[in-house]
């Protein structure tokens, strides 16, 4: 009897709490629940950008336009030589405003002017590239629809430390919405360039690196994956700072305010145009010299980030001030041409063939 009394016991006290807890699953933690609650407040700005690998060669000189131009020197034949490419690729992005402006990596840009943009619910936007910055490697989109959309607020007061919790949220076009979750490893000064373990792969690159209250913090802009760091477990994501997407955005509302209000011409008035046909740009020149006019739709140029409004430097690594400048150093490469592009503070080189 007492036997039976303590085998009972036993089931109740040791056994009953184990079966309860295989079939039952574990309750989510505080944090958990946080990042749940956080990730499905935040996915309806996130965005799949769909885009071919470019058709140019485009880099951002980081502060060292002449190391950049002697690596173009020494290569330059080779790139001038090398054909199109045309893989897609899947990024992400996500909305910043109501009426439709879109952050997303350089990557996501640089093979179409025109980025095709899903939904986490199906729905398809066409959209624009409207500015770059190849140095902290973000791009600003404009969806080409006219409506209302859910957008993540801006902040580049945040302070971001080593240690910090993050997430970053990515959505593919093929495999839906996706979530990491880690910690800040650190942050490079005086670039603010984040680290961390946070990791998406290449289809997470674009998407935004959030604190653990709901703050953007940063733009995932590149990643260390591979095959030997994920197999040791240590793959790592770097993130532009949400101060850069801010730079970013003034950047091209200041474009857009300016363009909107055109200063009155002066003594050296905007002249007559080139028309490069075979490569879609027309260029002008102003008080400040060349610059893009124009773009035609469906050129090599369109599959480029080259925006109107970019001033010229040089071409084939001719300086240019004039038309008949621009004209004789094609007669260098005919096929091919080497754009130096100045926008803003930054410059990078772009390379169109017919």
């Amino acid at each position: 009897m007492r036997l039976f009394l303590f085998k009972i016991l036993i089931f109740f006290f040791v056994l009953s709490p184990l079966l309860a807890g295989v079939s039952q699953p574990d309750s989510l933690t505080g944090l958990e629940e946080a990042v749940i609650s956080l990730a499905g407040k935040t996915a309806p700005a996130i965005l799949a950008v769909k885009s071919s690998c470019p058709r140019y060669i485009m880099g951002g000189t980081h502060g060292a336009p002449a190391v950049f131009e002697d690596f173009i020197s020494t290569h330059f034949s080779e790139l001038m030589s090398s054909g199109p490419l045309s893989h897609f690729f899947s990024f992400t992005g996500f909305i910043v405003s109501d009426d439709g402006l879109v952050v997303t990596s350089i990557r996501a840009a640089s093979g179409s002017s025109a980025p095709v943009l899903h939904t986490q619910n199906g729905e398809e936007y066409p959209s624009s590239v409207e500015a770059i910055d190849p140095v902290n490697r973000i791009a600003l989109l404009k969806i080409q629809v006219r409506k209302k959309f859910p957008f993540l607020e801006l902040s580049d007061s945040v302070k971001v430390f080593p240690g910090q919790f993050v997430i970053t949220l990515c959505s593919s076009a093929e495999q839906g919405a996706g979530v990491s979750f880690g910690v800040v490893s650190r942050v490079i000064q005086p670039s603010g360039i984040i680290y961390t373990d946070a990791f998406s792969g290449i289809e997470g690159c674009g998407g935004p690196l959030i604190n653990i209250r709901g703050k953007l913090v940063g733009v995932i802009s590149g990643s260390s994956g591979n095959a030997f760091s994920e197999l040791a477990g240590q793959p790592f994501s770097t993130a532009a700072p949400a101060s850069a997407v801010k730079s970013l955005i003034d950047r091209y509302l200041e474009k857009k305010k300016s363009a909107a209000n055109p200063p009155q011409p002066s003594s050296r008035a905007e002249q007559d145009v080139l028309k490069l046909a075979d490569f879609g740009i027309v260029i002008a020149l102003d008080n400040n010299g060349l610059y893009i006019k124009e773009i035609e739709h469906g050129s090599a140029a369109s599959f480029s980030n080259i925006i109107p409004g970019m001033r010229l430097d040089s071409v084939n690594k001719t300086r240019v001030s004039s038309f008949k400048d621009v004209i004789d150093a094609l007669r260098l490469s005919p096929e091919r041409i080497l754009l130096h592009i100045e926008d803003g503070d930054s410059r990078y080189f772009v390379v169109l063939s017919r």
